[in-house]
């Protein structure tokens, strides 16, 4: 199939839902820097001030080269959606393995690296692929001849060590459960247990912070819905117990059961 037809055809294909959640996640983190930024400049002698922090702009901002490549174009580069394989860099994506999906990344020399890997040295000077403009031109012809490469070793971790011994970037596309097992996951608890007094026992992302001086992890527990109303009222506003009650019953303030700790859980 000609490259032309396959791009526009991928252009007019639906997008993919990535199933990350990058706003919320690194705004949050924007957000922090934001914070500790500002409260470092009033140490310093500055004024305190207000922070705006945007989940639109964070996503702006966590764009590869879209909004350069478009401007700095003139409009002649428009950045669309091109499913397992990256729009302007050829070769940079996703490939069919024997037995799975592998990142393959051939830039610069590493494109001559590939080629000698695939048994075809002499591509590395063929015009149709000897620059990265040229095999983004002809990136449907480059994605079959790594996969049929793939498929004729016929085992991705053989493929994986191949392409490694010639110091091209390559990792296999792992699924969740798999990421979780990690030994280096494991070992920088980047997924941790926690106990939860209504769902149990489970698993979450680690604190993708660490500090020298903290290194204990916290106990989370989320809370409940008006646990800690009676300390927070008590606390802070000096409300006795008669008087939160009072509140209570006149439905002011609200509160769920809190479920009677489990003995057996850490």
């Amino acid at each position: 199939m000609p490259a032309l037809t396959t791009r526009s055809a991928r252009k007019a294909a639906p997008p993919y839902f990535p199933q990350l959640a990058f706003g919320d996640s690194a705004t949050g983190g924007f957000a922090l820097a934001a914070v500790l930024a500002a409260l470092l400049h009033r140490e310093h002698g500055g004024p305190g001030q207000y922070l705006d922090v945007s989940l639109l702009d964070v996503y702006l901002n966590g764009q590869e080269i879209a909004v350069q490549a478009a401007s700095l174009s003139g409009g002649a580069v428009v950045p669309r959606r091109t499913g397992r394989q990256h729009f302007s860099v050829c070769p940079l994506g996703i490939f069919r393995g024997a037995q799975g999906y592998l990142v393959i990344v051939g830039l610069g020399k590493q494109w001559d690296q590939l080629c000698r890997v695939l048994g075809r040295p002499e591509l590395a000077t063929d015009r149709r692929y000897a620059s990265n403009a040229a095999r983004v031109e002809h990136v449907v012809e480059v994605t079959e001849l790594i996969e049929t490469w793939l498929t004729q070793v016929g085992d991705d971790a053989e493929a994986i060590r191949l392409l490694e011994a010639e110091r091209v970037p390559v990792a296999p596309v792992l699924s969740v459960p798999q990421v979780m097992r990690l030994p280096q996951v494991q070992a920088r608890r980047a997924v941790r247990t926690v106990v939860d007094r209504a769902l149990g026992e489970f698993e979450i992302p680690g604190m993708p912070l660490r500090f020298s001086a903290f290194s204990e992890e916290l106990d989370l527990q989320a809370p409940f819905l008006g646990e800690h109303n009676a300390a927070v009222l008590g606390r802070h506003l000096g409300y006795d117990a008669a008087r939160i009650a009072t509140l209570e019953a006149a439905g002011i303030l609200h509160s769920e059961p809190v479920p009677a700790a489990d003995p057996h859980a850490a």
